[in-house]
């Protein structure tokens, strides 16, 4: 794929609030990482919602 590997990464604890969030990584060696960092700033209590 061109435009890199689509991560998705859930967010929200409950199955109501669950979100899915997207991000194109050019390289797929960078998808874990990047999928690593959403969730730890999931955990950490980061804003759910894009303004």
């Amino acid at each position: 794929m061109e435009r890199g590997d689509l991560v998705t990464v859930p967010i929200g604890k409950s199955g109501v609030e669950r979100k899915w969030v997207g991000v194109y990584a050019r390289d797929s060696a960078l998808a874990a990482p990047i999928r690593s960092l959403l969730n730890i700033l999931t955990d950490m209590g980061a804003p759910t919602s894009v303004p």
